[in-house]
């Protein structure tokens, strides 16, 4: 309210802020109070914590997923790698039945006899030699380690060549053959390579023991395996390629995940901070009149008051009253009388400063907090007021226009003094100005 003889700062230097702006009919969102402040950081502490948590969860099932993916995928080139140890096994099994069911073969090659007995003289007079289930495995074996495809060969314990001699992983694993194992097999480094080892039993047979004569072998045990060798390191490679991969590409996925939960938590705490704001201004705001209502009016004043204690400033306090308020309502109609509040309220809105607080007490009753204002310095300001409001008229089609006048009660702050002495005070001024006639402006006495 522009007041004469002092000058006030402006919005923000004296510390404290504008609760109504200075263009009517635009009242300034109400400055939150510390439990609702509190309340809103509460809410967004609360929201942060719940959107983080989610991002923790969601991020744990991608990662799960693409764990569980990778595990997967690797599992698949182990079974790979087994079937096809499985298929070179069954393909030689064939092979050495074959020939064991056989008797044997006769070749043409004299250098691997080892017994005349072995030997028969063809048509053609060539010498040919018998070879057995094991020497056909062996030969075989050669010649797929020569053209680099698998080394494969028959191993045991006590073995006639002690080329066929097990090693380390094969006396190992035809303990766990013996143990009722039906396969062993396992990746290993062998010769500065990745090699995936397999191992399937041999049941010595009776015809075998023939060729085994030093008791070592027992007819129906397991005393020998057929050993497969086969190279492991593209696969091992392709493993390792994948563990790198979906590593990243997991990564990268909860990476976007977060920024995107990120970003709209950001927008979210901010339309809830709006939200609050907004409900804390529906709280706040009197519906009719877009003033503070009684409420939150009086939750100013306390704060006002407290100010003005701690900085030793004065206040101000004026309650208005709209004269002959029901006679309005009773001859032009309540929607007038609520035309002329909402006009009064404008008005008061564009002659307050912005540090000044108005709300609407009840009914017709207005109160004015004037921080910064003694009596007398309050009392100019009013006088203008109540002349402007006097201007105002209200209308109601087919009745004759109503002027308004309001009746204003003035009190000044003591340190001492509560919030409700002080309106008490107001409200007993305004009583004195209707008492006079209404239409004026009247200051407590001390």
């Amino acid at each position: 309210m522009p007041v004469h003889g002092r000058h006030f700062p402006p919005c923000g230097v004296n510390g404290y802020g504008s609760p109504l702006g200075t263009t009517a009919g635009n009242p300034v969102p109400p400055p939150m109070t510390p439990s609702s402040a509190t309340g809103s950081t509460m809410k967004q502490a609360a929201t942060r914590y719940y959107l983080s948590l989610i991002t923790l969860l969601i991020s744990l099932v991608v990662a799960s997923s693409f764990l569980g993916f990778t595990f997967r995928t690797n599992a698949l080139f182990d079974t790979l790698l087994l079937e096809e140890a499985r298929a070179f096994d069954k393909e030689v099994s064939l092979l050495r039945g074959w020939v064991m069911g056989h008797g044997g073969i006769y070749v043409v090659d004299g250098d691997h006899a080892t017994r005349p007995t072995r030997r028969i003289i063809g048509q053609g007079g060539e010498v040919l030699t018998q070879r057995n289930a094991s020497e056909v495995v062996s030969e075989l074996s050669r010649l797929s380690r020569d053209a680099g495809i698998v080394r494969f060969g028959a191993i045991a314990l006590t073995p006639i060549n002690p080329l066929n001699r097990a090693d380390a992983f094969e006396r190992e694993g035809l303990e766990r053959l013996r143990a009722g194992a039906a396969e062993v097999h396992e990746y290993q480094d062998l010769d500065g390579r990745r090699v995936y080892r397999y191992l399937s039993p041999l049941l010595t047979e009776r015809k075998c023991l023939g060729c085994h004569e030093d008791g070592s072998f027992q007819a129906g045990r397991v005393d020998g395996a057929l050993s497969f060798i086969l190279p492991a390191d593209a696969i091992e490679n392709q493993k390792r390629l994948n563990w790198i991969w979906m590593s990243l590409s997991g990564l990268s996925v909860i990476l976007l995940i977060g920024l995107m939960v990120w970003v709209l938590s950001r927008r979210f705490i901010r339309k809830l901070s709006e939200a609050d704001r907004r409900l804390e201004q529906l709280a706040a705001e009197d519906m009719l009149t877009g003033l503070f209502n009684r409420r939150y009016g009086m939750e100013r004043l306390e704060t006002e008051l407290a100010r003005c204690r701690r900085r030793n400033h004065p206040l101000s306090l004026a309650m208005i009253d709209i004269d002959h308020f029901k006679r309005i309502n009773d001859t032009l109609g309540h929607m007038a009388g609520d035309h002329g509040l909402a006009q009064l309220a404008a008005t008061l809105r564009s002659q307050l400063r912005r540090h000044d607080i108005a709300f609407r007490y009840g009914g017709e009753e207005f109160v004015l907090i004037l921080p910064e204002t003694d009596a007398d310095q309050a009392l100019q300001g009013l006088e203008r007021l109540r002349a402007r409001v006097e201007g105002l008229q209200v209308r109601s089609p087919g009745q004759p226009d109503y002027s308004l006048t309001i009746s204003i009660g003035i009190a000044q702050w003591h340190p001492a003094m509560s919030g409700d002495t002080l309106l008490e005070r107001a409200d007993r001024a305004l009583y004195a100005a209707k008492e006079e006639g209404r239409n004026r402006c009247r200051v407590h006495a001390p």
